[in-house]
């Protein structure tokens, strides 16, 4: 969701890369290192762009890459899969010695919209990448007359942990070792490798060895392939290369010049590019700075919908937008969005990237088979 002041961030419902993992809502569960994580997003993100977000789940347009991991859970699975965990760690932690009383995160935070998944017939058509679908629904509501986040909305409301009386009572040397218990001992990770391109690399710990936390997500969820750097460093080599595919970089060149002739306002160097017009329409109703897009030089760059941050313009004047301004740019997002499925299929990209993605999952399923089912889907 978008903070107040301007913070660009892809609220639910956007069209973007919804199929890459979660991480653990806990710090010390972050999954894998930061490239990895990085990475899939992009790729994920531009691979719903090709996808055409909204489109009826046809076999022969559905991303490989989107269903590499199995079908998404519902919003009640997730929920009963972490307070699953939540009693599997305060298990765990009264037999290292602790009280822990399991945390319900849903339960504090149950007054926001439902979530709209994007892949659902007839999306694209009505709100185009959702946008200002997002926009409107999931920050508009939570927002003053200044555009700001009001005091009461739920990114200003303070989370409420029933173990904070519990460790507050310990002593700072208690504290550091339930802390331990809890998380696991993170120190020996802090410092960075150097990786086969001069990068830093940060690892993260195996389950076993990030405490409670690690030890319930793995009884719950088992073996995941995000928690195995060989995977990661696998897939990000494979998402690297299909980024930096000539074949694709062609099709994306015939994308363009098929937007450009369609409307001479659609002058995009790739898909991507779509996300930062709209977002920037978004903007500008609102009084807020156009955002810029990074450098399309592969890893560095991402999608506007994802990363973009703006601020209040130069007059200072960041508002909320009107009703029929909200109207007419989600009526040019749909436009556009339509535009840009018509040059994907007579592009050849969409089928292309398909194909591409296709051969990348085949590959990983081929080399990790404990992590990628027969059918795409995850194992386990």
């Amino acid at each position: 969701m978008t903070g107040g002041g301007g913070n660009q961030i892809a609220a639910p419902g956007v069209c973007k890369g919804a199929g890459v993992p979660a991480s653990n809502e806990r710090e010390g569960a972050a999954m894998g290192r930061w490239t990895h994580t990085a990475g899939v997003a992009l790729v994920l993100a531009g691979t719903a762009a090709m996808a055409g977000c909204g489109e009826p789940e046809e076999e022969e347009t559905a991303s490989p890459l989107m269903s590499m991991f199995g079908e998404p859970e519902s919003p009640a699975e997730q929920r009963a899969k972490q307070l699953e965990q939540e009693e599997a760690v305060a298990a765990c932690m009264k037999a290292e010695g602790w009280e822990y009383t399991p945390i319900d995160y849903t339960a504090q935070f149950n007054d926001t919209p439902q979530y709209e998944d994007p892949s659902t017939p007839g999306y694209g058509e009505q709100h185009g990448y959702g946008i200002v679908y997002g926009f409107v629904t999931y920050e508009l509501p939570y927002l003053d007359q200044d555009g700001n986040y009001a005091d009461d909305s739920p990114i200003n409301r303070s989370f409420d942990d029933p173990n904070s009386d519990y460790v507050n009572a310990l002593s700072p040397e208690e504290q550091e070792q339930y802390y331990v218990s809890l998380n696991g001992d993170w120190s020996k990770f802090q410092e960075p490798s150097i990786g086969d391109d001069g990068e830093e690399v940060y690892e993260t710990p195996p389950l076993d060895e990030q405490g409670c936390y690690g030890k319930a997500q793995q009884q719950v969820y088992g073996e995941q392939p995000w928690n195995n750097q060989d995977f990661n460093d696998r897939q990000n080599e494979l998402f690297e290369a299909l980024e930096n595919d000539p074949a694709i970089d062609e099709a994306e060149i015939t994308w363009s010049d098929c937007m450009y002739e369609l409307d001479a306002a659609y002058d995009f160097a790739g898909p991507n590019d779509t996300y930062t017009y709209v977002q920037n329409m978004l903007n500008e109703v609102r009084g807020l700075d156009p955002v810029q897009p990074m450098a399309e030089d592969g890893f560095s760059e991402a999608p506007a919908a994802t990363i973009a941050v703006g601020k209040p313009g130069d007059s200072g004047e960041q508002r909320l937008p009107t009703e029929a301004e909200l109207d007419d740019v989600e009526a040019a997002e749909v436009e556009l969005w339509k535009a840009d499925q018509e040059c994907q299929d007579g592009s050849g990209l969409r089928e292309l990237r398909r194909q591409r993605e296709q051969e990348l999952v085949d590959t990983l399923r081929e080399e990790f088979p404990q992590y990628i089912g027969s059918t795409g889907g995850g194992v386990g």
